[in-house]
């Protein structure tokens, strides 16, 4: 059982070469298995108290969910990101650099610092 009252943070991604540009930051890591035969990473980010949990979950939709949503009820993390390269997406689109979602409701602003926009 992973012990929930750590500081944490779940890190998902999709590509080997995303997890280990992560894996890379990480002290002290240790693999953690659910029941349900998940792993995850957890590991010390330096400098701070936060532990991170780090997985590999590949991709399509379906997979992402399953596992947000498994890996969300089993560590019971305070943050939660996916981190990607969106390789998928096409020219024609135009996204927004960040993306957040506050407890409670999807439609409440996120108290956040402002972060710098692209060129």
């Amino acid at each position: 059982m992973a012990d929930t009252t750590l500081p944490t943070a779940v890190i998902l991604t999709t590509l080997p070469v995303e997890c280990n540009a992560i894996r890379a930051h990480l002290t002290d890591t240790e693999t953690l298995v659910h029941a349900s035969g998940t792993r995850v990473e957890r590991g010390r980010l330096p400098g701070t108290s936060w532990y991170v949990a780090l997985a590999e979950i590949g991709e399509g939709t379906l997979t992402a969910a399953t596992f947000t949503e498994r890996i969300n009820s089993w560590l019971v993390p305070q943050a939660l990101f996916f981190v990607g390269v969106a390789g998928g997406l096409k020219n024609d689109i135009t996204i927004s650099p960040t993306r957040c979602r506050c407890p409670g409701s999807a439609r409440r602003p996120c108290a956040v610092p402002e972060l710098p926009q692209p060129g």
